[in-house]
């Protein structure tokens, strides 16, 4: 089975989560570059990865956000 941070690399990952404010909310994102507008890329191909936190370009807001690693409640590969 593959892991979120795989499936991120993969490509569209639609994350179901908690934010902060305690408000549900679900993010079609990625990680994987080819799917990134190429203003949008980073400069290099490395994420500084955090344990706590996951950093992922959300495609439909079409910017970089994150999440709490904790609040994950699900997540499937689309």
């Amino acid at each position: 089975m593959m892991t979120l941070n795989e499936a991120l690399k993969n490509g569209p990952v639609s994350v179901f989560f908690t934010k902060i404010d305690g408000t549900d909310r679900q993010m079609l994102c990625t990680q994987k570059v080819d799917l990134i507008p190429t203003e949008h890329q980073p400069h290099n191909t490395e994420y500084k990865q955090s344990s706590d936190v996951t950093r992922v370009y959300d495609l439909d807001v079409k910017g970089w956000r994150s999440f709490r690693n904790l609040s994950v409640k699900t997540w499937i590969e689309v």
